[in-house]
């Protein structure tokens, strides 16, 4: 790391050889350091050949902080020294904090196979084979920043106040503050299919709410983002002379319901039944079919009703 009151040295002639190669060579280590110290370097051209005057960086940074849409260069006289130099820290320290300061230390996760990663903040990440997460060692304050390559789930922890991004090829990108969702990326598409939560898909020109039970897909060829609702989740089971108090904890944990017996009775009856392939009301359509009861069904809870078992 280059310490800025160095380059002001370099820039006013008084660096030493080892100096200005130590200055050099920092630059020279990004593009992004290059531009930048080219563009700080003919803002210190601009003040002419006056004698350089250290100026109160403090004082002066502290008043560009109160002043940021003031424009100042049509208030100040380029030929006054002190003032010229002043406004070089100045954009010198704002360029600090843009491009010299230290960037966080990155970690690359290439999957040769599938793989969970867990990353800092509680968030988990499911790699397909094949896929790539660039990741910072340490999340920065304001959001978690991720870069991903291939397919991959996450279960991201929500915290409001430093919300995960993840960009994505084509200049794609995913805003969430807390949920599980999946994305898939082919030649022709990317898709993010929700699970729980809600989510931002989007890029320069367009944004795309998805929330659970929606899938959101980009369109390469067309530029083009869509909207379409996922398919009802199904699973298989077999239950062999279970109470329906125990059917039901087993099908609400693998759907994410919650069922009611309006009578305590219900609980009691037994269930034997193999089931394939069938989905949450398809299974409560059969369990209420099987004990004459009635049923309803409100978003994520279920009700049964009825003079259940004995």
């Amino acid at each position: 790391m280059v310490d800025f009151e160095l380059i002001i040295k370099y820039f006013s002639g008084n660096a030493t050889p080892e100096e200005a190669e130590q200055v050099e060579d920092f630059v020279r280590s990004s593009p992004e350091r290059q531009t930048y110290f080219q563009s700080l370097h003919q803002s210190w051209l601009a003040s002419g050949d006056e004698v350089y005057q250290q100026p109160d960086i403090q004082k002066e940074w502290e008043h560009f902080c109160t002043q940021q849409n003031v424009n100042i260069a049509r208030k100040i006289n380029w030929r006054i020294p002190a003032i010229a130099a002043s406004i070089a820290v100045i954009l010198g320290i704002a360029g600090y904090f843009m491009w010299f300061k230290p960037q966080p230390e990155m970690m690359i996760a290439k999957a040769k196979q599938a793989m969970t990663l867990s990353l800092r903040e509680q968030t988990q990440v499911a790699l397909a084979q094949g896929a790539e997460l660039q990741y910072p060692k340490a999340f920065e304050e304001k959001n978690r920043i991720v870069t991903l390559k291939g397919n991959a789930g996450f279960s991201v922890n929500h915290n409001s106040q430093q919300p995960f991004i993840i960009h994505l090829p084509h200049d794609l990108n995913i805003r969430v503050t807390g949920t599980e969702f999946s994305i898939k990326e082919t030649e022709e598409s990317v898709s993010v299919d929700l699970t729980k939560g809600s989510v931002l898909f989007y890029n320069k020109t367009d944004t795309l709410p998805i929330a659970a039970g929606q899938t959101g897909i980009f369109l390469v060829s067309k530029n083009k983002f869509l909207l379409k609702p996922n398919a009802p989740k199904t699973g298989s089971f077999q239950f062999t002379n279970q109470p329906l108090s125990e059917v039901a904890k087993q099908l609400s944990q693998y759907f994410d319901i919650q069922f009611h017996f309006q009578n305590p009775n219900i609980a009691r009856c037994r269930l034997s039944a193999g089931m394939d392939d069938k989905n949450i009301r398809q299974i409560t359509e059969i369990i209420a079919l099987t004990f004459n009861l009635d049923y309803k069904i409100e978003g994520k809870d279920i009700y049964l009703e009825g003079d259940g078992c004995p």
